[in-house]
This record gives structure tokens, C-alpha cells and sequence, in this order.
């Protein structure tokens, strides 16, 4: 929460921690003699790094962020192929498609960021509500209405 300036100052920041984070894990596996090893730091673990602050900010705030991340992953991808992934458009897509599907499982942040917020988000809003179980016994959700102090009722509908 904040000024745009400052969310999207910090998104910024958070994307270039994990660029570097990426940069630093493939320099220190040489591409010449370690290319699966670098896939697996690739699919296993640089490809997640973003992903809480795409799930939790707004899709526009984190869009440019996730571009960043998206570059650094692609070519840290080329590095593991020894090929370029971007140059051909069927490989690129083939790279972003999920390994059900017979890609490659690395999906764009960029193109997934306001799925992964909406899941965020409905993962969330039930608990808000209260509800009911099967016995009849009621659980009070999260979410309590403020009620002004003090007031007559007629104010109270006014100011809901």
C-alpha cells in the first residue's frame, strides 16, 4: 500500500533482487558444462521467485516488474538450451505452454499476473463472509461492518 510512485518503486526493487538472484545462480553454473543443471535451477526454482508479489499486488502495479522477470528468465532459458527461444514464435510458445501439455512449463509472469491475482483473491473472500455449517451453528467471517457510535438508526442507513 502506498503512493504508485512508491509500489511501483518497490515492485521494481523486489524484480531486481530476483534478476540478480538469477544472474548469480547462472554464473556460478558455467552454461558450457552445465546446461541441465541449469535447467533444473531454471523449472525448480528461479521460475517461482516472483510469484508472491504477482499473486498479491494489482495487475497493473506489477506488469512492468514482471517483465523484468520475465527477460531474465527467457534468457536464462537460452542459456540452458545453448538456442534462441525468442527468435522462433512456435518455440517461444511451446517454452510458456505447461509440461501437461508438452511444454516446457515455464510460464510468463507477465501473462499470468491477473489470473494469479483473481486466485489470490477468491482464495481469500469466503473467509470474509460468515457461514453457516450443517448444524446450524453460525461462524463469523472476517469481515465486520464499522458501525458509528452514538447515532440514531436513520443516520446509521444513511452512512451504509
Amino acid at each position: 500500500m502506498g503512493s504508485p510512485e512508491y509500489i511501483e518503486l518497490n515492485l521494481h526493487n523486489r524484480a531486481s533482487k530476483v534478476v540478480g538472484n538469477i544472474e548469480k545462480n547462472a554464473t556460478v553454473l558455467h552454461p558450457a558444462t552445465h546446461k541441465q543443471e541449469l535447467w533444473t535451477l531454471l523449472y525448480y526454482s528461479v521460475s517461482k521467485q516472483f510469484d508472491y508479489w504477482v499473486r498479491h499486488c494489482l495487475s497493473g502495479d506489477v506488469a512492468e516488474a514482471a517483465a523484468i522477470v520475465d527477460t531474465a528468465l527467457l534468457d536464462l532459458a537460452e542459456a540452458a538450451f545453448d538456442n534462441d527461444v525468442r527468435a522462433d514464435p512456435l518455440a517461444l510458445r511451446r517454452f510458456r505452454l505447461p509440461a501437461r501439455m508438452m511444454g516446457c512449463g515455464v510460464r510468463s509472469v507477465e501473462d499470468l499476473r491477473a489470473a494469479a491475482f483473481a486466485g489470490a483473491v477468491s482464495t481469500c473472500l469466503p473467509d470474509f463472509i460468515d457461514r453457516v455449517d450443517a448444524s446450524g451453528v453460525r461462524h463469523p467471517g472476517m469481515y465486520v461492518p464499522r458501525r458509528p457510535r452514538g447515532r440514531p438508526r436513520r443516520a446509521l442507513l444513511r452512512w451504509l
